[in-house]
């Protein structure tokens, strides 16, 4: 299947940001227990969104980084009742977008949601 690269982006940091669970992270420790580590990660991937840099959206993000993991363990089925839930929660209302050296493509929320 082929990808938008904005889309590639977005499910290589998926695979990053699951990886930073200390089970699964290099150094054996979990590697996102800061903003300060959350803002590396985020800012390493080119991330054009609303960024808060607070306490609130490092808990959000390390929720969703459970529900990423917990996608790869299941089978097909069981993960699209993950993701659509997920969505459902983000209110995510696909729209076309254009913006850096990306032409037109799919994004799923509002730049300025968090």
């Amino acid at each position: 299947m082929h990808f938008a690269p904005d889309t590639e982006y977005s499910l290589q940091f998926a695979v990053v940001l699951a990886n930073t669970v200390a089970s699964a992270s290099p150094s054996g420790i979990d590697e996102l227990n800061t903003v300060e580590q959350l803002a590396s990660l985020i800012h390493h991937f080119g991330f054009s969104g609303r960024l808060d840099d607070d306490e609130a959206e490092l808990a959000g993000v390390r929720d969703i980084r459970s529900r990423i993991r917990e996608m790869w363990l299941l089978e097909r089925d069981e993960a699209v009742q993950v993701i659509n839930t997920t969505l459902r929660q983000a209110q995510a209302l696909p729209y076309l977008a254009r913006h850096d050296q990306f032409d037109w493509h799919l994004h799923a929320t509002d730049p300025e949601a968090p």
